[in-house]
């Protein structure tokens, strides 16, 4: 019983996703003019974004965690945050979206099969320890009672079972890890430059479209010019 609640304990704790912070954003000025406006509300904007995720698994008797972290741009367009993905496909870049897409591509199927096996692996878990826990009370009430060994055996080979889907689940997590955090932050750093350029040539493009009076830029705040350097 010990055993089993401890890898129920590891199933919940584990594999969770990234969680993300983001640089706080200066508040500009009012627009000067509905053409500023126009400009403000189409223009890209680069922040740093980090991305923090762990991962729990049994050693023993123990749960142990292990935790990392990593950082990207974050893109926003017209002061809203943007996923990574969209924006490459905004700026008008066309090798540069493949580029990214390919990199999307190469850890799709792991971000869709990763929520599969760890909810089926919970799923199972959770059946094995409920009949175990079934057998449990009808000992308690009646030992000779014909459905205890049953319902033991049931659920100590569901418990078992279980362990097939958890290793589908740790094979594709951080596959899925990865393709989060590069769908949500711009994360390939040899690519960045290229993503700050045709940003910028998106932001002149918007300014032109917007009215001539209007001065193009692409707002970088310092923790992303960082991520831009080579």
């Amino acid at each position: 019983m010990r055993g089993a609640l401890l890898t129920l304990a590891v199933l919940l704790c584990s594999g969770c996703l990234p969680s993300y912070s983001y640089e706080t954003t200066p508040l500009e000025p009012p627009a000067r003019s509905s053409a500023e406006q126009c400009y403000r509300d189409g223009r890209v904007a680069l922040g740093r974004g980090s991305a923090h995720w762990s991962y729990q698994y049994r050693s023993g008797d123990y749960l142990v965690t292990e935790s990392w972290g990593a950082a990207g741009l974050a893109v926003r367009v017209g002061g809203r945050r943007v996923t990574a993905g969209r924006a490459v496909a905004m700026v008008g870049d066309a090798e540069l979206a493949a580029a990214y897409r390919a990199e999307l591509a190469r850890t799709r199927s792991d971000r869709r099969w990763y929520p599969r096996w760890r909810n089926l692996s919970l799923g199972m878990a959770l059946g094995g320890l409920a009949l175990a826990v079934g057998g449990l009370v009808l000992a308690l009430d009646d030992p000779e009672d014909d459905r205890i060994q049953p319902l033991a055996f049931t659920g100590a080979g569901v418990a078992v079972l279980s362990i097939l889907p958890t290793l589908g689940a740790w094979r594709t997590y951080q596959g899925a890890v990865r393709h989060d955090r590069y769908q949500t932050l711009f994360s390939d750093t040899g690519l960045a430059p290229r993503l700050a350029d045709a940003a910028r040539a998106h932001n002149q493009r918007v300014a032109a479209r917007c009215g001539a009076s209007v001065s193009a830029d692409l707002p970088v705040s310092l923790g992303a010019a960082g991520l831009l350097r080579p």
